[in-house]
């Protein structure tokens, strides 16, 4: 899932569609549970993708760490991540697998830095068909929809508008149109 690390760009993505309120959830999240994105934590998690839709750790939860890393499920896991990463130990840390973590990605694309991006990685909760519980303590707030253009108008002020939070050309040539009524 998209998250931001900036509460302006957050505000801006709560007020876009003026049709409806909107909502703007912050997220109260633990050091421990932020991973960058070369982490191993998030090499294991993201590995999963990659393992067929019945993949399971339910019957393996309670092994000790050496007997949960050489059974047969873990160690085709294991394959895949040492494939993507090679220097990868051979050791999985079972609660990882089903954990969300908040992950900063590498900043090379304009616009996950224009937008202070991050994700959340979900694990699994067991067994791949069902995702990890999020346990991150959170508030709403929510924007009355009559608010909005008010509000974009102020986040305009300070920067924060289409042309800044989507570098593409076709993002800024719009949000020009918009600002000076062009015909489109």
């Amino acid at each position: 899932m998209d998250i931001t690390t900036n509460p302006l760009a957050a505000l801006y993505f709560a007020c876009e569609n003026d049709a409806v309120d909107g909502k703007l959830f912050r997220f109260e999240v633990q050091t421990s549970d932020i991973k960058y994105f070369d982490s191993d934590a998030v090499s294991v998690v993201s590995n999963i993708a990659k393992r067929p839709i019945d993949f399971s750790i339910e019957d393996l939860r309670e092994l000790d760490r050496k007997k949960f890393n050489s059974e047969e499920e873990i160690q085709y896991l294991l394959h895949e991540i040492k494939y993507e990463k090679p220097h990868f130990q051979n050791v999985i840390d079972s609660k990882d697998i089903e954990r969300v973590f908040c992950v900063k990605p590498m900043f090379d694309n304009p616009r996950i830095i224009r937008q202070s991006g991050a994700f959340f990685l979900y694990g699994i909760n067991g067994n791949k068909s069902q995702p990890a519980s999020l346990n991150f303590s959170y508030k709403v707030y929510i924007i009355n929809k009559a608010q909005k253009q008010k509000i974009r108008k102020q986040l305009e002020a300070l920067g924060i508008d289409k042309s800044t939070l989507f570098p593409e050309v076709e993002h800024v040539a719009e949000h020009i149109k918009d600002k000076y009524h062009l015909p489109k």
